[in-house]
């Protein structure tokens, strides 16, 4: 369902979000229907298959917030609101604390510890791209301050809360814009990824800066536009972490569950940018020793594409205002506009979508996926003796059996 503009302020958008309302129960309140479909979720337990699947599978609530804005970007719109970067962290901070709310609502008991049925509930926020876009780009060092305040803040939150921040402008030695999400997991040790736009948009929004009197336009980042890109490095809590092109990673349950995300921005998507990572990943899981998991999230954030499907790699989650389908993305049990927004658009869209079985890999990955898990298993049997193998080596080839076995559910 292609949705257009839903921010402005024509008749038919007003009518699009009026009906979208009205779609909602708006006599239940927010927290009854996510209990409820949660509740929902629970009762299908019935069957050995699903109580299986409870045990052994990752489950994904996301939370989207949709500005339909470039943040910040459009000087002239927000030249009277000073304290740009003061705003923008206390939206960040506004976002983690109401998903880490909710997570500990549903997942959580009172003390705050996640329930021993819900190790492998995640509680997600994706926002779409340029969402924290500055009137001005951050420079490296500011960049780096800004995600050392944001892991700080990401330890405070439970674990199993992950947050997706799509998208800043990062400005590199050399003049160049890169378009940045930033993943983080929560948790007392908190991992950040930071993932660079593979391609870029007439769309896009492009900065400038004026040198003698003469202004210049500043070049955005792109893989097939550069040769031989270094991309700069960050320093967080004492710890080095990489600006990547890559955008396929394995992600950990509080529970111990691998399952594998993607990320794809805008361009990348219809350029299949995760599908040739994927093939990469593959590749040099195939030379070790751990399985691939096969439930794979594929998240594309956009400001204007469609989800294309023969470059979806995972089940899809899809942040974008211009479009959303309906169909593809998980039923919406809350619909709301918020109005106190501290950085960027006045008006936002906000979807709290029902829990859900992460899917599997799309049938072709999945097909390479298990292949590398029996070559795996293949190479580990050949690698050991049965008069040498201990406990612990007997309990990891059999655990990478299980993993070729799992998963009854359709892709």
């Amino acid at each position: 369902m292609k949705r257009g503009a839903i921010f402005s302020n024509d008749l038919k958008g007003d009518a699009q979000n009026k009906k979208a309302k009205a779609l909602i129960p708006m006599s239940m309140r927010e927290e009854e229907r996510l209990l409820q479909a949660y509740t929902e979720l629970f009762r299908k337990a019935k069957s050995s298959t699903t109580l299986y699947q409870l045990t052994h599978c990752v489950f994904l609530q996301d939370n989207l917030i949709i500005t339909d804005s470039s943040g910040e970007f459009d000087n002239a719109q927000f030249k009277n609101k000073p304290y740009e970067e003061d705003r923008l962290f206390l939206e960040i901070e506004e976002i983690f604390k109401n998903t880490a709310k909710r997570h500990r609502l549903f997942n959580c008991n009172a003390t705050g510890e996640l329930i021993k049925t819900k190790e492998n509930f995640i509680t997600r926020t994706i926002t779409d791209e340029f969402s924290f876009y500055t009137s001005k780009p951050f420079t490296i060092e500011k960049f780096e301050l800004l995600q050392n305040k944001i892991y700080h803040l990401a330890k405070a939150q439970p674990q199993n809360c992950h947050i997706i921040l799509s998208s800043f402008a990062v400005q590199t030695k050399d003049l160049i814009i890169m378009n940045v999400v930033v993943y983080v997991e929560c948790g007392k040790q908190p991992k950040m990824r930071f993932i660079v736009k593979n391609e870029v948009s007439d769309m896009d929004p492009v900065y400038s800066i004026t040198k003698n009197k003469v202004k210049k336009n500043l070049q955005n980042m792109s893989v097939s536009s550069q040769e031989n890109i270094q991309l700069p490095k960050l320093n967080i809590n004492n710890t080095t972490y990489d600006f990547t092109f890559n955008n396929v990673f394995e992600c950990k349950t509080a529970g111990g569950k691998k399952f594998l995300s993607c990320v794809e921005i805008c361009l990348d998507h219809l350029e299949g940018v995760a599908k040739k990572n994927f093939f990469a990943y593959f590749k040099q899981k195939a030379s070790g020793h751990e399985s691939v998991p096969l439930q794979c999230s594929h998240i594309v954030t956009a400001n204007s594409i469609g989800l294309i499907s023969k470059n979806l790699v995972g089940m899809p989650t899809h942040a974008d205002a211009a479009y959303y389908e309906s169909d593809i993305n998980p039923p919406t049990v809350h619909l709301e506009n918020h109005h106190k927004v501290n950085f960027g658009a006045k008006g936002r869209e906000f979807m709290v979508t029902k829990p859900r079985i992460c899917g599997l890999l799309r049938p072709k990955f999945l097909k390479y996926a298990k292949y590398v898990n029996a070559h795996i298993l293949k190479s580990y049997n050949k690698a050991i003796t049965p008069a040498f193998m201990t406990s612990r080596s007997v309990k990891k080839r059999n655990k990478l059996k299980t993993n070729l076995k799992r998963f009854r559910f359709k892709a």
